[in-house]
């Protein structure tokens, strides 16, 4: 869905399947970049570890579904199947905690010697 969301706010329609793999790239990457300077604004004013990290997966959760349900891509995410409720908040969850971190061994002064 990353790459129809994108084609739709630009749009566009794919018109091959590597154009829409590449726009769902675009999409996966850039908002994880843009949504990724919350996480650092969170982190240089002190709102670390789990607690940053439940709210960081949240905020993950919030742009992602409000991109998709305002361009009408995407479906309200209590109409998905059980198993991909799963798998996004698990993605997104992974994310938030992974970004946290790569934070922690930073503040610690090893991950960027």
């Amino acid at each position: 869905l990353p790459g129809k969301t994108l084609a739709c706010l630009l749009g566009t329609k794919p018109r091959s399947a590597e154009q829409l793999w590449r726009l769902n790239m675009a999409m996966h990457y850039g908002q994880g970049v843009v949504v990724g300077v919350a996480r650092a604004l969170m982190s240089y004013h002190g709102i670390r570890g789990p607690f940053a990290d439940s709210m960081f997966t949240s905020l993950r959760l919030l742009v992602d579904q409000t991109l998709e349900s305002w361009t009408g891509v995407g479906a309200l995410p209590w109409t998905w199947p059980f198993g991909e409720q799963i798998i996004d908040l698990a993605h997104k969850a992974v994310y938030a905690m992974a970004t946290g971190y790569f934070r922690a061994l930073d503040s610690v002064n090893v991950f960027w010697r």
